[in-house]
């Protein structure tokens, strides 16, 4: 485990409760409410390359197109931005939301979605200093044994700057806390230029893994990719994969030694924390987010 200096974090966070949840397939919709489906898989293995098949998230077919993928009512928190009207703000139902910066936009969009009719949309110009967030939170519960956050996204960064160095992108993170609500430990998810890594913490230490690397100057994906990120308090690890929408897995890590002690409460964060240089323009859409809890 390498020893890391913690950065102070501005994003969106969700704090949920423990409840027991029974996690589900985060890209099917239409399951006729039944809350006990299963994913079929757990929290994954070390270091998987490109090209293996998944297994897992699919698009939803036509037929499924009236039913909301949040309908199935089983995660303890999900928000697929499908209920709101075309004229409301995507974090309707959130408990707060910030934008500090001149020029980004916060708004739905259906003209990029993986459920229809609408998805969340964060743009920051090419500028510094600027951040997008959500904010939800619940009081702690019983013990939690693991913790699962499910997302869609669709990342476009704009071209690099010339001598500002790899631009790095942290989008994506799960938290643990305490009874207390003092944070225990957590997996972000850094994208930079040519791979996404997973850094997992526990207090100021932490380690770092690569979970997908890609040829170089590909950091606008500008596709649909399904993000899961683990966080197994009973077993001491933490795992990040990264799929197409069809399952196939694009990359895959994972992170043992990590003795979290007694959750009670998770926190996700999606959004963009604060940028103090100036780095490409970048949006993201994001659609069908998930947490599910376990004790």
């Amino acid at each position: 485990m390498m020893a890391l200096a913690r950065r102070t974090w501005l994003l969106g966070a969700f704090l949920v409760s423990g409840v027991a949840m029974i996690t589900c397939s985060p890209f099917s919709s239409g399951n006729d409410g039944d809350p006990g489906r299963d994913d079929g898989g757990s929290a994954g293995a070390d270091a998987v390359g490109p090209g293996t098949d998944g297994g897992g998230p699919s698009m939803p077919d036509a037929a499924d197109a009236a039913v909301r993928w949040c309908d199935d009512g089983g995660h303890a928190f999900c928000a697929d931005f499908d209920n709101l009207g075309a004229a409301a703000s995507p974090v309707t139902g959130w408990t707060d939301a910030v934008r500090d910066s001149v020029g980004s936009t916060l708004m739905l969009t259906q003209s990029e979605t993986v459920s229809a009719p609408s998805a969340a949309r964060l743009a920051l110009p090419r500028a510094a200093g600027t951040e997008i967030f959500f904010r939800e939170t619940t009081e702690a519960g019983a013990p939690i044994t693991t913790a699962t956050l499910t997302f869609a996204i669709r990342p476009k960064i704009g071209a690099l700057i010339p001598d500002a160095g790899d631009p790095v992108y942290t989008i994506g993170s799960l938290k643990i806390r305490d009874a207390n609500g003092n944070e225990l430990g957590s997996a972000d998810l850094d994208w930079a230029s040519q791979e996404v890594r997973m850094v997992t913490w526990k207090g100021n230490g932490g380690a770092v893994n690569g979970v997908w690397t890609r040829a170089a100057g590909t950091l606008a994906i500008d596709d649909w990719i399904v993000v899961t990120i683990v966080l197994d308090v009973a077993n001491h690890f933490s795992t990040a994969k990264i799929q197409d929408l069809n399952g196939l897995s694009l990359g895959e890590s994972k992170a043992n030694n990590f003795d979290w002690g007694d959750a009670r409460s998770v926190t996700f964060e999606l959004g963009v924390w604060q940028r103090n240089e100036v780095r490409p323009d970048l949006t993201v859409t994001l659609d069908n987010v998930a947490l599910d809890i376990t004790h």
